[in-house]
């Protein structure tokens, strides 16, 4: 189908749905580059169909649909999700996946019967703190997407029951207990939000040949008392190193590998990206 095509079967289609008041229009697939400002006629729309075409933008007349439950506009090139769309204040589920949305509107709070928003692979960056206001919200779909870090506001969602955050660039601290599930993590917001507390930790990694120093380098940071002969070292040792840099207490989790050629195929299995 040409896009001419396209444009002639939603207007066809949009034309029925006018005459016998129907609440569902399906122009999906069908090549769309816009969408049709017909649509905004049709307030009596429950369910509108729009995904698989290549929309771009999302007009603001799109906002006059007050009766509108179900959006779906997911496998589009849409960048940006209007602040307009936060009229449809009956709006239930809104399907934006498979876009290429970079950033969540604050407007978005304001949709206040959303009950599933799904904005899996996409290129969000930062989940805004508004969204603890969609109280009804049951599930939220964000995998694929460049997230690091959470809002602590995410704990006050006591109606989500889905968050999948997969294959996020999420740092350590958030990925290892958000793999714990939903309600583990959600504690750890909370708990996060309560404390403010900033943790000055590290990882150190030493590594290289065996017997050229690394224990005797990590003794010399943590001010051990020198120690003669010392044996070399078996796998792995793990040990704190206390350190202050401008008042501020630090401590580096210090690993200390064995160099022996039988440990070394094992060493990337504990590397990290953040650690040192």
């Amino acid at each position: 189908m040409t896009p001419e095509e396209g444009y002639r079967e939603a207007e066809k289609r949009i034309s029925e749905v006018q005459t016998s008041g129907q609440r569902t229009l399906n122009i999906s697939k069908l090549q769309l580059t816009n969408i049709p400002s017909r649509i905004a006629q049709l307030s009596q729309l429950h369910t509108l169909y729009l995904h698989n075409n290549k929309i771009v933008e999302i007009p603001d007349a799109l906002s006059q649909l007050s009766n509108l439950q179900e959006l779906h506009l997911d496998n589009n090139k849409i960048v940006k999700i209007p602040d307009a769309l936060s009229q449809l204040s009956n709006l239930q589920r809104l399907y934006l996946h498979n876009n290429k949305i970079v950033e969540i509107p604050d407007a978005l709070s304001q949709l206040s019967n959303l009950q599933r928003l799904y904005l899996h692979n996409n290129k969000i960056v930062e989940i805004p703190d508004v969204i603890a206001q969609l109280f009804q919200l049951k599930r939220l779909a964000l995998s694929n997407n460049q997230i690091v870090e959470v809002s602590d506001a995410l704990a006050q969602l006591s109606n989500l029951q889905e968050l999948n955050l997969d294959n996020n660039p999420l740092n350590p601290a958030l990925a290892a207990v958000y793999k714990q599930g939903l309600t583990k993590l959600q504690k750890y917001l909370r708990e996060r939000a309560k404390s403010q507390i900033t943790l000055n930790e590290g990882k150190l990694i030493l590594v290289g040949e065996g017997e050229v120093g690394k224990t005797c380098l990590l003794g010399a940071l943590r001010g051990d008392e020198w120690i003669e002969g010392r044996p070399t070292t078996h796998g792995i040792e793990i040990k704190p190193c206390q350190l202050e840099h401008n008042a501020t207490q630090i401590t580096l989790n210090a690993w200390d590998f064995g160099g022996q050629p039988v440990y070394r195929p094992t060493h990337q299995l504990f590397f990290s990206a953040p650690a040192i």
